[in-house]
């Protein structure tokens, strides 16, 4: 076996794993989904740069067009700038299916494990200077910048689901007679609680601990740098090599890695 044939071997056995693989076929799954809105968030943003911005687009001459900047705003923000939630959502649902336990509660579960774990106050300045802090979650929680932080915790808590389901003596047994939905919410909910409780007091050491929550953590050591990156021309090229490489040896790789070549170069070009 030459050189060449043992490259195309190797990489062949690669794209099988990757394509075999539970977890990244649980994200293939869930980005794909997820693929249409990140598509309809960017116009959104487009439009609101060519039609409604009063220097750039159409409202420079047509002014009614900029009232509704608010529209295409609101476009963006639920789709791009929210993606992360419905995402984890995704993810714990594919999780469920693969590890063959009820999918939607485990998605919820994936979910709401997630928001345990960041924060849940955001400061504001009022109109008169001051900074008060208010319940709710901030944008770098709910877009990007909780990509990677949401995809590990919504894995491992379904993963752990998973596992505690498994314990027999942790179900509470209905009978026959009630109707499948409820007796799925009650089986599932001692386990559901353990995870929640670990991931919110998980969640809260480590913010005693570090001073940071997990998910600025995550951004600042993981995400940001490989942003930057992604950022440049060269971290596209190289996105779109490996896409083609994966699909040369059979495997989709469009599906997994679109995604992110579109969301970095929307960034790249200040698009989102």
């Amino acid at each position: 076996m030459n050189a060449k044939e043992k490259f195309v071997n190797g990489l062949t056995k690669f794209a099988a794993f990757m394509n075999d693989n539970k977890y990244f076929s649980v994200l293939r799954s869930a980005f794909a989904r997820l693929l249409p809105m990140i598509l309809i968030g960017s116009f959104g943003t487009l439009f609101s740069t060519l039609i409604a911005n009063p220097v750039t687009g159409l409202a420079k001459w047509i002014p009614f067009l900029e009232k509704l900047a608010p529209a295409f705003i609101a476009l963006s923000f639920a789709t791009i700038s929210f993606m992360t939630v419905p995402l984890v959502f995704l993810i714990g649902l594919y999780m469920g299916e693969a590890n063959k336990v009820p999918k939607y509660p485990s998605a919820i579960l994936a979910l709401v494990s997630y928001i345990m774990v960041v924060p849940n106050i955001v400061e504001i300045t009022t109109k008169n200077g001051e900074t008060v802090s208010i319940g709710g979650l901030s944008t770098s929680v709910l877009g990007a910048e909780g990509l990677i932080i949401g995809l590990i915790i919504a894995v491992l808590s379904i993963e752990l689901f998973s596992a505690l389901m498994k314990i027999e003596k942790l179900k509470i047994k209905m009978p026959d007679s009630v109707p499948p939905m409820i007796a799925t919410s009650f089986n599932t909910l001692i386990p559901s609680f353990l995870v929640a409780l670990t991931f919110s007091i998980g969640g809260e050491l480590f913010h005693i601990a570090t001073g940071e929550y997990i998910n600025q953590f995550i951004y600042t050591v993981v995400q940001a740098p490989l942003q930057n990156v992604m950022q440049t021309n060269f971290g596209i090229v190289i996105l779109v090599l490996i896409s083609q490489l994966l699909w040369f040896v059979g495997m989709h790789g469009g599906q997994q890695l679109v995604q992110l070549e579109i969301l970095f170069s929307l960034q790249h070009w200040q698009l989102i």
